[in-house]
């Protein structure tokens, strides 16, 4: 079985590619973090909320009009990543793009839990295409974390829909940490997040 849709977006081809390929565009409305290898058989994984990963390929590219994934989630027996299709199509419509979403090769209750999902995100990017922002996603809200790495995600969450918002006249607003206005703030957390990546040895592809 599958899951099929189509959405309107007001906007030219390449944003809408851009929209459902970047890692930026993609925190907007989809993720929370997103890691993207954008060429024929590269991988990327996608935090859609707060402990829950989606992960495969890229197996077909056409820049402004196609792409396909591999999909599936991680730590899954049912649908574990690279075990059903994901097809996006883009198409010249009156009013922008035409974006459809397929996603194939599921069984009948899979198909009915992604269609939730699939609705849920396809309304987050109709209106950030329409808007140049998405509401709180409530989904990523966990009120009892599992482990430490969702709490950790679900705080990014958090901080990502707050920072989105800021504007340049809040730069120098206080905040209750009473040592730091709210550019200074900024700037220590993204020197603590530096910090932290340095610690791993690690260099983070994209996310």
């Amino acid at each position: 079985m599958s899951f099929e849709r189509t959405v309107i977006l007001p906007v030219d081809p390449n944003t809408a590619f851009t929209l459902v390929t970047d890692p930026e565009r993609l925190r907007r409305w989809q993720t929370v973090a997103c890691r993207m290898n954008l060429r024929v058989s590269g991988s990327y994984r996608f935090t859609m909320s707060p402990g829950h990963h989606a992960a495969g390929t890229v197996t077909e590219i056409e820049p402004g009009r196609r792409l396909v994934l591999s999909w599936g989630w991680e730590c899954s027996d049912t649908v574990p990543p690279g075990d059903s299709t994901l097809y996006i199509t883009m198409e010249a419509h009156a009013e922008g793009i035409a974006l459809t979403l397929c996603h194939e090769r599921l069984d009948a209750g899979q198909s009915s839990g992604h269609a939730e999902g699939w609705n849920h995100f396809l309304d987050r990017l109709v209106r950030f295409a329409k808007t140049g922002h998405a509401d709180p996603d409530e989904w990523n809200a966990t009120p009892e974390p599992a482990d430490a790495i969702t709490a950790a995600e679900a705080s990014l969450a958090a901080l990502q829909l707050v920072l989105h918002h800021l504007q340049e006249k809040d730069l120098q607003r206080p905040t209750p940490c009473t040592e730091f206005n709210v550019s200074q703030l900024v700037d220590h957390l993204a020197g603590s997040l530096e910090r932290l990546i340095a610690f791993t040895g690690r260099v983070p592809a994209g996310a």
